[in-house]
């Protein structure tokens, strides 16, 4: 064989790609293995970490963990975190722990750029079937740095899409006295965004775009009381709160004296808050469109010491509260602790642009941080002069636009009687029954009313009132001052101003028991009318040269009309006044219902034609000049020892000498006028009311021919009382 023909034959070449397959295969082998056991390694390392971390105070166990680096996903079941280890220094602040999970889902991690450490997405965050239980004080914050700048690997950012929490149930005991707990509770929060541009974002709450929740039947104690509610629900958009069936209870019974603490009794059917802007929470500011409290039913005992104002108990928890509308309606209340006792039914209240802070507070043109209050009631009651009387009204009705008040059906009840109240406060006390069908009041300034202390109105009109008042004269009289006299308003303690009084179709009735019969003797004053204008003490609209002016129409017994003027400075401290009136024709026997049983004196007869007289009066007297017209005047005194007549020989006598010695039969006689002088010493002990009695009493006695010194001691003459 020739070289020529000679061939080398070399072997074949195997293909490269199969060295790639093997070693693919072989990392991806290598990584499987790995898979496998990420997630026994990161269950591991977790419940290390918190057992390290909490030096063994808190134990942590998860039953199964998966990882999906294809998903980017984790799943958790079967989560207990509790306590396990003493409370040693270290740990001392962490309190006892029981918290289970049932399972966790977190997906669409963005591990690039976690492993960059820049904004890390996250898909959603889903924990389910939460239950806490958690004892003891939460430990205090020692790090003041917001949540994105404590973010694990110095993170720049987390942006969570969705995160749940549903099912969840927790219960929290600081103390022996203090607990909060819940038994359903969800909650969602959107696009989360923990960084430093999540914080400035003024539109977000908590880093959330959006964020609700709903919770069920929630039970705390705290400060004595006891909170119950069956369901709160919130939802950051449109800026809601529903809270459904409240009550609150106090550990201790509430009491009709005050307590050191407030004692609250309360029920709430619903609250309803909209238009909150969820954002300003986060800078201690509370804002919202409407509040809605419905049929709220509370009951208290006030507390020893008055609370402070609204804004520095909110203090704590918001620098500034706005609120466009409060509503309240169909409430009740009553406060307990008073000696007033005040009470109330059928509440609705309306308020409009509330400021809640100190410059709402020192507001001049707010009333109780307010621009606007409306309010209605049902029946309103409270003692007055505790305890011996009771105010009450059917209804009434508060608008502070308008400055409108109007009371329906207003009435003044005495709680005891004529002598047990004279006998309880040691001398004759005014035993007052009072009905008014309606008061009205207009351009009443509440905004001074609240800030300055000043009670002023354009016009109060009285319509129909009727005012009976009893007096027993077998107790002694008051030792102190009366107030019901002019003097006595420069004395009030704030500032009264109303422009007019009007008093319509009024009824006054006066029963009196003297202290040796127990009959007592009644005045009538009927269809009484009339206009009280400038009745005030303010310097500034009262003087001599702008007085009080009174003008007023009545019928005596319903028999004869009255007229009269009055004019008073309210502002002097002598109490000087005038009064000017006149008398129609009537019978002088209409007065017998009162002087017979009182003064043992009968008017067996007598015309009266006309009375004028001209009044002056201060603290000291009462004088003035008197025209009684009038005609056959006849009078019988009378004695509490007669027999069926009162009549006896002594008041026969007593009846003939004055008959025939004193009195004029008739004024004018022999066609001469004879003036009366009305003179009679003022007691300061008595109202001015009776002042004008004695005034009159003088001058008519004077007119009739009495003498001028004896018809002063008969108009002074006081019953000796029985009960000193």
């Amino acid at each position: 064989m020739s070289a020529s023909t000679t061939q080398v034959v070399s072997p074949p070449a195997r293909p490269t790609w199969r060295w790639w397959y093997w070693a693919v295969l072989g990392v991806g082998a290598l990584l499987g293995v790995a898979f496998l056991a990420l997630d026994p390694w990161l269950r591991q390392y977790l419940e290390k970490q918190v057992a390290q971390s909490t030096h063994g105070r808190y134990q942590l166990h998860i039953a199964e963990l998966h990882t999906s680096l294809w998903d980017q996903s984790l799943y958790v079941r079967g989560v207990q975190l509790r306590t396990v280890g003493p409370s040693i220094t270290d740990t001392a602040a962490l309190p006892p722990l029981q918290l289970r999970l049932g399972h966790a889902r977190l997906t669409g991690v963005g591990l690039w750029q976690l492993l960059q450490r820049g904004t890390v997405p996250v898909d959603s965050l889903v924990l389910d079937s939460l239950h806490l239980r958690l004892q003891g004080k939460l430990p205090t914050a020692r790090q003041s740095q917001p949540l994105h700048q404590r973010l694990p690997m110095r993170l720049q950012g987390l942006r969570l899409g969705y995160l749940a929490l549903r099912h969840v149930r927790a219960t929290y005991q600081p103390d022996s006295a203090t607990a909060v707990g819940w038994k359903q509770a969800t909650f969602s929060a959107q696009d989360i965004l923990l960084s430093a541009a999540g914080a400035a974002d003024s539109q977000r709450v908590g880093y959330a775009a959006a964020m609700q929740g709903q919770l069920f039947h929630l039970k705390a104690a705290a400060a004595q009381h006891r909170l119950a509610l069956r369901r709160v629900w919130f939802a950051s958009r449109p800026g809601t709160l529903v809270v459904d069936s409240v009550v609150v209870r106090p550990q201790q019974p509430l009491s009709e004296v005050r307590s050191r603490n407030a004692r609250v009794a309360l029920q709430l059917p619903r609250l309803l808050l909209s238009g909150l802007h969820t954002a300003d929470l986060a800078r201690h500011r509370f804002r919202a469109d409407t509040l809605l409290l419905l049929a709220c039913d509370l009951d208290m005992t006030a507390p020893r010491v008055p609370p402070p104002p609204i804004h520095r108990l909110l203090a704590p928890w918001f620098d500034r509260v706005q609120l466009e509308h409060l509503l309240l309606a169909n409430a009740s209340a009553r406060i307990r602790g008073l000696e007033e006792q005040p009470r109330s039914q059928r509440i609705a209240v309306q308020g409009s642009q509330l400021r809640i802070d100190s410059v709402g507070a020192q507001d001049q043109q707010r009333v109780l941080y307010a621009r606007q209050w409306d309010v209605r009631t049902g029946v309103v009651m409270a003692r007055l002069d505790p305890p011996f009387y009771e105010l009450a009204c059917q209804s009434a009705h508060l608008a502070t636009r308008g400055g409108l008040l109007e009371v329906n059906n207003l009435r003044l009840r005495p709680l005891v009687s004529v002598a047990e109240l004279s006998r309880r406060k040691h001398h004759q006390a005014p035993h007052v029954t009072l009905l008014i069908p309606q008061l009205r009041a207009t351009a009443v300034q509440y905004a001074a009313l609240t800030n300055q202390h000043r009670l002023a109105m354009q016009t109060l009109t009285i319509r129909q009132p009727r005012v009976q008042t009893r007096s027993d004269g077998r107790f002694a009289l008051n030792p102190a001052h009366s107030v019901a006299t002019p003097e006595a308003l420069r004395h009030l303690g704030f500032t009264l101003d109303i422009r007019r009084i009007n008093v319509q179709n009024g009824t006054l009735y006066t029963i009196y028991r003297a202290p040796q019969n127990p009959k007592p003797g009644e005045l009538t004053i009927n269809r009484v009318s009339g206009t009280i204008d400038n009745f005030s003490n303010d310097p500034h609209r009262m003087s001599a040269a702008h007085p009080a002016v009174v003008h007023a129409t009545a019928w005596l017994q319903n028999r004869c009309r009255l007229q009269a003027t009055l004019r008073a400075n309210l502002l002097d401290p002598n109490g000087r006044h005038s009064i000017t009136g006149t008398f129609s024709e009537g019978q002088l026997s209409m007065l017998n219902p009162m002087t017979v049983p009182t003064k043992q004196l009968v008017f067996r007869s007598g015309l009266v034609h006309n009375i004028r007289f001209q009044l002056q009066a201060d603290r000291q007297r009462v004088t003035g000049p008197m025209w009684a017209n009038y005609s056959n005047l006849k009078l019988t005194i009378l004695s509490q020892q007669g027999g069926a007549d009162h009549k006896t020989l002594g008041s026969r006598l007593k009846t003939t000498l004055v008959n025939g010695l004193f009195l004029r039969d008739d004024n004018p006689r022999k066609g001469k006028l004879q003036v009366g002088n009305m003179t009679s010493a003022r007691d300061l002990r008595v109202s001015v009311f009776t002042l004008w009695r004695q005034g009159i009493v003088s001058g008519m006695f004077n007119s009739a021919g009495v003498p001028a010194l004896l018809s002063k001691k008969l108009s002074e003459q006081q019953d000796k009382p029985v009960y000193k």
